[in-house]
C-alpha cells in the first residue's frame, strides 16, 4: 500500500511540474496572441491602424480621437456572458442633439451553443452587418435570429447598453 501511495505522490508530482513548465512556456506566447488578436478586432472595427493611437480606457470607453469611441460591454446570453467590441461614432443630428451610430461590432468572447450561435464569431454575417450605420435609437427594432433567440437578443441588449454609456458623450478625446 505504501508502495501503491508512493508511486501515486511521484506520477502527480510529475503531471503538477508538467503543468507548471507548460504555463511557464505558453503564456507569454497566449498573451501575445490575445494582443494581437485584439488589434485586429480593432483595425477591422475602425479601419484604421489603432496602433497610432495611444490606448487611453476611460472605464469601457477608449475615444480615438478621430470621431470614434471604441466601447467594452458584457451581455449576458444562453450560455453565460458575451462580451462586446463596439465601434462608436457620435455625430450632432440636426436638430442639434447628439446620437450614437454603430460603425463595427464584434463579439470576443462567449460561450454560447456551437453549431447555433456561431454567427456571432463571423463579423461578416449578414446580421451583425445589419447592426453597422444604425442610431442608438434604432437597435431595439432589429429582428432576432431564428434558432439562436436568446444569444442575438442579448447582444441587441449589450449593444444598446453600450450606446448609452455616460462616458461617451461627457467625455471626448484627452487633451
Amino acid at each position: 500500500m505504501v508502495r501503491g501511495l508512493g508511486s501515486l505522490l511521484g506520477i502527480s508530482f510529475c503531471c503538477a511540474l508538467l503543468l507548471g513548465l507548460t504555463h511557464q512556456l505558453t503564456t507569454a506566447r497566449i498573451e501575445r496572441n490575445q494582443t494581437a488578436h485584439f488589434w485586429r478586432q480593432v483595425n477591422q472595427l475602425t479601419g484604421i491602424d489603432a496602433h497610432a493611437f495611444r490606448v487611453e480606457w476611460q472605464g469601457d470607453v477608449w475615444h480615438l480621437c478621430n470621431g470614434l469611441a471604441l466601447v467594452r460591454g458584457e451581455t449576458r446570453g444562453y450560455g453565460g456572458p458575451i462580451h462586446l467590441l463596439a465601434a462608436l461614432q457620435l455625430e450632432t443630428g440636426q436638430d442639434g442633439t447628439d446620437q450614437i451610430v454603430v460603425r463595427g461590432v464584434s463579439v470576443t468572447r462567449h460561450q454560447e451553443t456551437p453549431g447555433i450561435a456561431d454567427f456571432i464569431s463571423q463579423p461578416e454575417h449578414p446580421w451583425l452587418q445589419r447592426l453597422i450605420e444604425l442610431g442608438s435609437d434604432r437597435i431595439g427594432n432589429v429582428e432576432a435570429v431564428t434558432g439562436a433567440t436568446i444569444t442575438s437578443k442579448a447582444i441587441l441588449r449589450g449593444l444598446d447598453d453600450i450606446t448609452h454609456y455616460p462616458a461617451l458623450v461627457r467625455s471626448r478625446c484627452p487633451q
